[in-house]
């Protein structure tokens, strides 16, 4: 006598199967998206500020022999050629 076993009952179910790579873009010529544009600098930095006011630089040195060019007295320079 044969014994028959009940194959159905026996099969383990089949796990999922993994997730299928998405495809690869196409990059043949023509087909690149647009580009974003040129490249915008970045602004400069502001400067920074003045921690002590002695630091800043002097004002200009002003010749007290010098004559006053707005003196109607003085002569007029000549043009350096």
């Amino acid at each position: 006598m044969t014994h028959r076993v009940d194959l159905e009952a026996q099969q383990v179910p089949k796990p999922p199967a993994p997730p299928q790579p998405a495809p690869a873009p196409d990059i043949s010529p023509g087909n690149f998206p647009p580009s974003p544009g040129p490249d915008i600098p970045a602004p400069d930095p502001p400067p920074l500020p003045v921690e002590n006011p002695g630091d800043t630089p002097l004002p200009p040195v002003i010749d007290p022999d010098a004559p006053d060019p707005a003196d109607p007295r003085t002569p007029p320079t000549r043009a350096l050629m």
